[in-house]
């Protein structure tokens, strides 16, 4: 925010400051998950884990991904935006908005499996809850990233 307005930058700065808000929102996110993990020493139910272990592979694929094309945008700043690393960094915001819609599907299933847990105690319920949607969460900031790459490349 503190660029002086008559410097020239290849992307529009509010787009690029909306994406490092959202790389941001991925960080605090993953913090918010560490600290609901140690605020309470929840018994998780064995057919949960399998399902919290997809979720937070989901997450982290999705971030990789990300990673990935964040780093063919540096490139691409290098080519002055043109050539085929366009239309790579277009085929990696489609796949992370698959994985973040893949995401999305698990956190549901757990949701859904949590929920039909007859011998759940109501607040081992509730914290299991918390855990998968902020897991889900880190999907979702890096697809809202990727959309705001996808906004710089339309400009």
């Amino acid at each position: 925010n503190h660029l002086p307005k008559f410097i020239f930058t290849p992307v529009d700065k509010r787009d690029f400051l909306r994406l490092l808000k959202e790389a941001d929102g991925i960080l605090d996110t993953a913090e918010d998950v560490a600290v609901l993990m140690d605020m309470r020493k929840t018994k998780t139910p064995e057919g949960i884990k399998t399902e919290l272990q997809d979720i937070m592979e989901k997450a982290l694929e999705t971030v990789n991904t990300l990673s990935k094309a964040m780093d063919m945008v540096n490139i691409m700043l290098e080519t002055s935006f043109g050539g085929r690393t366009r239309e790579e960094i277009k085929r990696v915001i489609h796949k992370i908005h698959k994985l973040e819609h893949e995401s999305d599907l698990i956190e549901k299933k757990i949701s859904k499996h949590l929920f039909n847990l007859k011998d759940l105690d109501p607040i081992s319920l509730i914290h299991l809850l918390k855990i998968t949607d902020r897991l889900g969460c880190i999907a979702d900031h890096a697809e809202n990233a990727a959309d705001m790459i996808r906004a710089m490349l339309a400009k």
